[in-house]
């Protein structure tokens, strides 16, 4: 899982007074195998202290820290989260005066799924909040899945209300029990109402096989924002 971008930046603002307070200060994280969240707390810190300009050299230098094979942070939410927050930092946080952003703002509509086929089979999916709360699951509801052989995708029209931190997992089977691939997204980072994702940037895409998850596998949300689903009925792109 990720953590809130709020506790983001939280953690950041506390580590950064605690690290001036005194030069012999010394801040210690690490998490499960001090990797993963470990490495994404760390790479934010260093974006929001300006050590580095952008995710992905902060992400690069601690894998280089961390690791013998240069092998750090691998989960594409994890990564992706890193890459929301150094958004975060440029368009609000460093500006002046800073802008103030509500992590759990920009409310929206999750309308149209396009994704390609995984294994053939037929799709579920469910969203979930950072407390793990289940929030829509697709199983209960219709239409479901049309599986496009000829273009090799799986579509389906749907109207779930987001916002703030969301989590997305697809299942295959007849019930949500067997996660295939999933991804967390923050509503606040959509632009354009679509979010596309390849198999690098989808978790259980990036490190599955092969054979379930092809080199041009891809995903594609769209999206409405409230106003526009009260005026606009939901149609596929």
């Amino acid at each position: 899982d990720v953590p809130e971008l709020q506790s983001i930046l939280d953690f950041c603002l506390d580590v950064d007074a605690y690290l001036t307070e005194d030069e012999k200060n010394v801040v210690a994280v690490t998490c499960s195998y001090g990797k993963e969240r470990t490495g994404l707390m760390i790479s934010c810190y260093m974006l929001f202290a300006e050590i580095f300009p952008s995710h992905r050299t902060a992400l690069d230098f601690f894998a280089s820290q961390r690791t013998q094979d240069n092998f750090g942070v691998s989960s594409p939410s994890h990564v992706r989260y890193v890459s929301y927050f150094e958004r975060y930092l440029r368009e609000y946080h460093l500006r002046s005066p800073p802008i103030v952003m509500d992590f759990n703002g920009k409310p929206v509509i999750l309308y149209h799924i396009r994704v390609s086929l995984i294994k053939g089979e037929r799709l579920n999916f469910q969203v979930s909040d950072i407390k793990n709360r289940i929030l829509y699951e697709h199983i209960t509801k219709k239409p479901q899945f049309n599986l496009e052989v000829k273009t090799k995708y799986a579509e389906c029209s749907c109207h779930v209300p987001l916002s703030g931190d969301q989590k997305i997992t697809f299942y295959t089977g007849k019930r949500c029990d067997n996660p295939v691939c999933w991804i967390w997204i923050n509503t606040n980072f959509i632009k354009d109402n679509f979010a596309g994702f390849s198999r690098n940037e989808v978790d259980g895409a990036a490190s599955g096989d092969l054979k379930a998850f092809p080199p041009k596998f891809k995903m594609e949300l769209y999206f409405l924002s409230r106003e526009e689903m009260a005026i606009t009925a939901p149609h596929s792109p």
